[in-house]
């Protein structure tokens, strides 16, 4: 990477995203490297990882959302009976 005078602080930015962009780039290329050289295929492990925590997502959603209705009908039941 070449170095240059830095005249003003518009130019230091962009030295500092062209060493981002530098550093990213180096990350790409690791990442493409293990991607290359492991024995199966990624993709399909990465659809499968997102698509178990999606559903897990929704799943505890929902019963979050159970036990809050459960809750609210609980205190609801305790109001409404009379107390003996």
């Amino acid at each position: 990477m070449r170095r240059t005078s830095i005249k003003s602080k518009d130019n230091d930015f962009k030295i500092k995203s062209l060493n981002e962009i530098a550093v990213l780039r180096s990350i790409t290329r690791r990442k493409n490297l293990f991607y290359r050289n492991s024995p199966f295929d990624i993709l399909p492990i990465m659809i499968i990882l997102k698509a178990l925590i999606i559903f897990e997502i929704l799943i505890f959603g929902h019963l979050l959302l159970a036990q809050q209705t459960i809750q609210k009908s609980e205190s609801d039941l305790e109001k409404k009976l009379p107390k003996r």
